[in-house]
């Protein structure tokens, strides 16, 4: 039988059981939203950082179902993961006399009597 990664660290998340007497409800619900996170990918890891993140973002909630952290889940920003704003594009290179004669020889002949036509 394969190793279902995901499903065990929940099961230790959610329940501290890795053998949890579940109804077919929660078998159903729990499935759906293991699904969902392995579409995007998701690891044992990020569900850690989301499961925390959504304690502390509602702590009076008490712990999360798994429909409640797949409905939430890109609203929930561990601290870890930086943010968005942090972001800087690279500053572009200056285009240089040589990098400029390289591009101009790669046009077609035809393209270039015309750039040379406007620039005389």
């Amino acid at each position: 039988m394969k190793q279902d990664i995901l499903y065990e660290a929940w099961v230790m998340l959610a329940y501290n059981n890795p053998r949890p007497n579940l109804t077919s409800s929660e078998r159903g619900k729990l499935n759906k939203g293991l699904k969902e996170l392995r579409e995007i990918g998701a690891t044992p890891e990020d569900l850690r950082r989301k499961w925390s993140a959504y304690k502390s973002k509602w702590p009076k909630l008490g712990n999360p179902s798994i429909t409640a952290l797949t409905g939430n889940w890109n609203n929930l920003m561990p601290a870890s993961r930086p943010q968005l704003s942090t972001y800087k594009p690279p500053t572009p290179e200056k285009p240089t006399a040589e990098g400029l004669k390289a591009a101009y020889d790669l046009l077609p002949p035809n393209l270039r009597k015309r750039m040379l036509a406007k620039h005389q």
